[in-house]
């Protein structure tokens, strides 16, 4: 029986890793052309960092007992959780180049990840900002 090492494709963590990596750094690039650089925000975000890289710790040591109890399924948690993350820190960055660049939110691409929040009058017809 294989161990989940030799089971999971590691290009799915990497890419998870990679994108968080952009995330943090499209971040901190927005904060600093909004001149609102905030430690409390950045370690924030990276806390949230660290729950994306312990769900993936998680799944892999699910997926390792689902090995060892032998169930008869592959459990592929790992790429599962890992591609979860990608969709998540896709949009993540999506919002902050919008903050670099905001002739982006027009874009027609923007406008499938575009969220609204309701405003005073409960309309929701105000954008959603980051």
């Amino acid at each position: 029986m294989a161990t989940v090492l030799e089971r999971v494709d590691p290009s799915a963590v990497l890419v998870a890793l990679a994108l968080m990596g952009l995330d943090i750094v499209l971040g901190i690039a927005g904060a600093v052309k909004e001149r609102d650089v905030q430690s409390s925000k950045m370690r924030e975000g990276l806390w949230h960092k660290c729950g994306s890289i312990g769900l993936i710790a998680l799944a892999f040591a699910l997926e390792y007992a689902v090995g060892r109890v032998d169930l008869g399924v592959v459990f592929p948690g790992v790429v599962i959780v890992c591609a979860y993350i990608c969709l998540m820190e896709v949009g993540s960055c999506l919002e902050n180049l919008v903050v670099l660049n905001p002739q982006l939110a027009d874009n027609p691409i923007m406008r499938v990840f575009a969220t609204k929040e309701k405003d005073d009058h409960g309309t929701g017809d105000t954008p959603a900002t980051a």
